[in-house]
């Protein structure tokens, strides 16, 4: 499906389920950007190396850029509220889901763009939003990702791991879990350093347990912060 359409799909799949004519994607010079509320986010793709074989491109990570939104017609509240899942209640994370499906949906569309590049593609999550979303981790984006012609195989989770969130590792794992069992493959990425055997511990409680002959566990990384 040309990238023109898949930018229409989404804008008009927000419209249905908000009954809104906000249309937050927009497609300029065969890239993809993202509004929501003042700002304007773009994808910013970059390759991810082994570190045993720095000639080898095990895929790309993204990071947005930002610039204002210097056409915005609605605040950000109200941006946030078209957003939103008006069928469940409101929870303290809600904005942080949003801008987050946001921000991994503006990465995906762009990166159809760049399929001709090697490896998979590496996108961060929230921890807030692993949090904030009680089951079913990866559904929704799932959807998007099938719309996109690819498979959850890839794309990889990263999660960024720190003292914040020291209390809430058993939480976190069990997102995770979610999101490997629909096909994702995973990645730590380590913001601190902390004692090795804690460091060591939390690999081995997500690390996959195996798969079977047919269907081989999906993989799991361990990425460096820079």
């Amino acid at each position: 499906m040309p990238l023109q359409h898949l930018v229409e799909y989404f804008n008009d799949r927000l419209g249905r389920e908000h009954r809104s004519s906000f249309r937050p994607f927009i497609l300029e010079e065969g890239k993809v950007s993202g509004l929501f509320g003042p700002i304007r986010i773009d994808s910013f793709f970059a390759p991810l190396r082994q570190t045993l074989k720095p000639t080898v491109i095990a895929g790309h990570t993204t990071q947005i850029t930002v610039t204002p939104n210097r056409n915005q017609h609605l605040y950000t509240n109200e941006i946030e509220t078209l957003l939103a899942n008006n069928s469940v209640p409101a929870t303290d994370f809600e904005s942080i889901i949003n801008f987050d499906r946001l921000c991994r949906t503006v990465h995906m569309l762009n990166y159809l763009t760049l399929a001709h590049l090697e490896g998979v593609l590496f996108l961060e999550v929230d921890p807030r939003h692993i949090l904030g979303i009680k089951q079913d981790h990866g559904v929704y984006f799932e959807e998007v990702i099938t719309r996109c012609g690819l498979e959850t195989k890839n794309v990889v989770i990263v999660l960024a791991v720190n003292s914040q969130y020291t209390h809430y590792y058993q939480e976190l794992i069990n997102g995770l879990e979610n999101y490997r069992h629909r096909g994702y493959q995973i990645a730590l990425k380590f913001d601190y350093l902390g004692q090795e055997t804690e460091t060591f511990d939390l690999i081995a409680k997500i690390s996959p347990k195996g798969g079977g002959q047919l269907a081989p566990p999906p993989t799991i990384y361990c990425v460096a912060a820079n």
